[in-house]
């Protein structure tokens, strides 16, 4: 008897040591989490800042006509309707071009 009461008294602090190195661990594991979740932040935002200073959206002077539509915010459709209205295409061999300058002038005068 003697020795299953000297073999549990020391349970209540095995049991507090457990519960501390869980907790140790649970904190661990956190921490790690938030870290990782920082460095995530951190390469989303430098690729996205790279993407904008690197790579301008539209760095062309002379873009295709797909180009042409997207810098302008219309539909390739309605930007082909465009040339019907005045929009300056220069065309060499069945290669269209159209200017940034051209699209912005071509938008000024049509706007009201």
């Amino acid at each position: 008897m003697k020795v299953l009461e000297k073999r549990h008294s020391n349970f209540p602090q095995r049991l507090e040591i457990l519960k501390t190195r869980e907790e140790k661990e649970m904190a661990s594991e956190s921490n790690l989490l938030l870290s990782q979740e920082k460095q995530l932040n951190e390469i989303i935002a430098n690729a996205i800042k790279n993407a904008i200073n690197n790579h301008q959206f539209f760095p062309k002077d002379w873009m295709n006509l797909q180009e042409g539509a997207a810098y302008a915010n219309v539909s390739l459709n309605t930007f082909k309707s465009f040339r019907l209205k005045g929009l300056k295409i220069c065309e060499i061999d069945g290669v269209k071009r159209v200017s940034k300058e051209e699209i912005d002038k071509f938008l000024k005068s049509h706007s009201y």
